[in-house]
């Protein structure tokens, strides 16, 4: 059924400096899943 693209954006502040990470993917199979990372506080 086609294919899906995104972006994650991950924005991190730690106390004086703000920094962004892109993270793009594409799926290109059905009821996929893609592993983009995982959060730790």
């Amino acid at each position: 059924m086609g294919y899906g693209m995104g972006l994650l954006q991950i924005q991190r502040f730690d106390g004086t400096k703000l920094t962004f990470e892109d993270r793009p993917y594409v799926i290109m199979t059905d009821h996929a899943f893609v592993d983009l990372g995982t959060f730790s506080p």
